[in-house]
């Protein structure tokens, strides 16, 4: 097995420098929705972006490079004082399915719900083509006020593994 030594050049020259790679965060505080049902995370301020695939329109990631990903999320949701929930979920889309989950369920449904941070993460295979990458998240049994994901906690990445 050949060892390569990195070099300021080859990292500027395009070695690692062209390797698609992202980051994103909420530009404002977003309502989880209803009680139940999996909310698409409007990820919509990019904090960098290498190679332009990330769409801040449908918070989505569009890798052009095929290749092996590291895809990652952090989700902080919090609620209004007197929340009661049991259940917070966020989980990995892709291409519109569920590929992993976070999740933390109490057993007391009698919690008063201050917040919740879900952090996940994967490994995934993605072609470059068509394969896109989104997040989403969940809360049941609200039955005061809302669940809010904090702008200042969330964000979604991903990095390209060099192969």
């Amino acid at each position: 097995m050949a060892i390569t030594k990195l070099t300021a050049d080859s990292i500027t020259s395009g070695a690692i420098a062209s390797t698609p790679a992202f980051e994103a965060k909420l530009g404002s505080v977003q309502d989880i929705g209803s009680s139940g049902v999996f909310t698409k995370i409007n990820y919509d301020t990019e904090t960098f972006d290498v190679g332009s695939n990330y769409d801040t329109t449908n918070k989505r990631f569009l890798p052009t490079t095929a290749g092996k990903y590291f895809v990652y999320f952090s989700l902080h949701l919090y609620g209004d004082i007197g929340n009661t929930i049991s259940d917070v979920r966020a989980t990995i889309y892709k291409n519109g399915s569920e590929y992993t989950l976070a999740r933390t369920e109490w057993v007391s449904t009698s919690i008063d719900f201050s917040g919740a941070t879900m952090n996940g993460f994967a490994t995934m295979e993605l072609n470059g083509s068509s394969d896109y990458v989104e997040i989403y998240g969940f809360s049941q049994d609200v039955d005061v006020g809302s669940t809010d994901i904090s702008q200042t906690k969330s964000l979604f990445g991903a990095y390209k593994i060099i192969e």
